[in-house]
């Protein structure tokens, strides 16, 4: 009798255990159970999980998080419901209203993650600028730095705080201006003003200080004209490799705008092995304009003893600059053989950007799409495309 009591007693609490912990039964419950899951009472480990979960139902968790918004008090818990709308992107678009209330009513960690998410869902996320400057006026140090982030996530809309952006850059401490730096590179061109700020921090003692003043004058541009014999100098002389490669990025940002740098991005191509790819890559950003730099980057190609990846970025910055198609597509269809796939990838698209005038490359493009490497036949097949969409806008020729 006793046994047989134990027996059931057992089996009595295994069964409330195990409805305790019971998984839930409907979709509709495990997204809400995820969502819990994000509030500040589990673990960085549980809340992680539960937002890649939530993040891969996409669509379907979309009401569910809306509706959590507005239900829960725990303000990292609506940051990050928000941050996850935006994550999923323009399918989140139903969101919009709820994260523009959000922006109104929240503190430092939800109205970023409401800026960040309204320009990921692809709506006009200018309301959430003078928001983010009254929060910017009473912020310090890690707030400071996600508020000045957010403004230069939004953007060139992001233009009325340029003054408040500079004068964090004028008086702040060095994290505040490195953030402040970087936020007004990506608003852009309209950051004009806070160039000769910029250019005087290209001088400072830390290398990561002055990487971050390079990359806001990639963003700015060639707006005043200190700019770009400041940039050519950093990139041929300054003490870091990694500030000088920060330097050909930016002028890649540049683009065709930095045809003032082109002899500095062909010697920098010619004696700096760490950096020279990316000079390479600069200069076929520039595009036409680059032709000096032809005969170098051919030289590069030809020497089978060179560095695959600068080969492989002159091959593809000859592509872009478009000069002597007649000379150019026989050597890239000679670099589409080599043993190296990288190098066959780049050569395929030289030929790609050359477009018409590498029409008789086809041949040599067919047998790249049945390379053993994925990314050689993507780059074959794109730039067929290429190839025949130019060559279907050519007037047909008279017979």
């Amino acid at each position: 009798m006793n046994r047989s009591f134990s027996i059931m007693a057992i089996l009595g609490i295994a069964m409330f255990l195990g409805g305790c912990n019971e998984k839930p039964r409907t979709k509709e419950e495990k997204i809400k159970m995820l969502i819990r899951k994000l509030s500040s009472s589990y673990g960085y480990k549980d809340q992680n999980e539960a937002e890649k979960k939530l993040l891969g139902m996409g669509c379907d968790a979309v009401p569910f998080l809306i509706d959590a918004i507005g239900d829960t008090s725990d303000s990292r818990q609506r940051g990050d419901i928000i941050g996850i709308l935006g994550k999923i992107g323009p399918d989140a678009e139903a969101a919009e209203p709820a994260i523009r209330d959000a922006l109104k009513n929240g503190g430092v960690w939800v109205v970023v993650n409401a800026a960040g998410a309204l320009v990921d869902i692809g709506a006009d996320a200018s309301e959430a600028v003078p928001v983010l400057i009254a929060a910017l006026d009473k912020a310090e140090g890690l707030g400071s730095g996600l508020i000045m982030g957010s403004l230069g996530y939004i953007g060139p809309k992001a233009e009325a705080a340029v003054p408040v952006l500079i004068e964090r850059l004028k008086n702040g401490d060095e994290s505040d201006r490195s953030s402040a730096a970087g936020a007004l590179g990506r608003i852009g061109p309209a950051s004009r003003a806070a160039a000769p700020l910029i250019i005087a921090g290209l001088k400072h003692r830390d290398k990561y200080f002055r990487m971050s003043m390079v990359e806001s004058l990639g963003g700015i541009g060639p707006v005043t004209k200190a700019v770009m014999p400041a940039m050519i100098t950093v990139l041929e002389k300054d003490e870091s490799k990694h500030v000088r490669l920060k330097a050909a990025r930016a002028l890649q940002e540049i683009g065709p705008k930095a045809w003032e740098a082109i002899p500095a991005l062909i010697r920098v191509f010619k004696n700096d092995t760490f950096v020279g790819p990316d000079a390479a890559i600069a200069l076929g950003r520039i595009g036409v304009p680059a032709k000096t730099a032809v005969p170098i980057l051919m030289k590069a190609l030809k020497d089978t003893e060179e560095d695959p990846t600068l080969r492989g970025e002159a091959a593809a910055a000859l592509g872009k600059i478009k000069s002597k198609p007649e000379t150019i597509v026989p050597l890239l269809c000679w670099a589409a053989e080599e043993p190296y796939w990288d190098l066959r990838a780049k050569a395929a698209e030289g030929l790609g950007d050359l477009g018409y005038s590498a029409r008789s490359s086809i041949p040599a493009l067919k047998k790249l799409l049945n390379d053993k490497y994925a990314l050689v036949r993507k780059a074959a097949a794109e730039a067929i495309k290429k190839i025949k969409q130019t060559s279907a806008t050519k007037p047909e020729r008279a017979k």
